[in-house]
């Protein structure tokens, strides 16, 4: 699957999805978010079910909207929010900035990782598009991602592949983490 550049003509009909399979593609890449979702619909659910009472559903929810106040899981989670962000600002940009090759391939994003202070992207370039080019590039992905800065480093094994480390500067401070760049 290659994703190319979108005619500016058809802009209309683009955010459409024609793929039958995408809501499939689409959970399988927001996974994250749909396990904090049955995390929380989930005992909620096996309460109803085996008790069928609204008071012990509603202690529940409330456990679980306290167990939200605890700084690590609340940061946890939103930097898992923030890592499904930045991936859709990161392949809009790819979009958007000159980095695709001839035939207008454009990079993809392969998979990231939410970290304390960034997110770690890893990014597929087709062949025409070098990891030098995406360098290039790191102040305008910094810009379109809202970050303090993108670091575009190869991949230490596949030399099609570059390593993005998104980062932003004032993120880990509710925890007291303070490990630096992300590593």
């Amino acid at each position: 699957m290659s994703t190319r550049r979108h005619d500016p003509g058809s802009r209309g009909q683009w955010p459409i999805p024609t793929d039958p399979q995408g809501v499939g593609w689409a959970l399988l890449r927001h996974r994250s978010l749909v396990v904090a979702l049955l995390w929380v619909i989930g005992p909620l659910a096996v309460v109803w079910v085996a008790t069928g009472s609204w008071e012990v559903m509603a202690a529940l929810a409330g456990c679980q909207a306290a167990a939200l106040a605890v700084p690590d899981l609340r940061d946890a989670l939103g930097a898992q929010v923030r890592r499904l962000v930045i991936e859709r600002r990161l392949r809009t940009a790819f979009l958007e900035l000159p980095v695709c090759n001839r035939s207008g391939t454009v990079p993809t994003v392969v998979r990231s990782a939410a970290r304390t202070n960034g997110t770690y992207v890893l990014v597929w370039c087709p062949a025409g598009v070098t990891v030098a080019q995406l360098g290039a590039e790191a102040a305008a992905l910094a810009e379109a991602c809202f970050v303090d800065e993108v670091v575009v480093e190869p991949h230490s094994r596949w030399p099609n592949m570059a390593v993005l480390f998104v980062v932003r500067h004032g993120l880990g401070t509710t925890t007291g983490s303070s490990d630096g760049p992300v590593q």
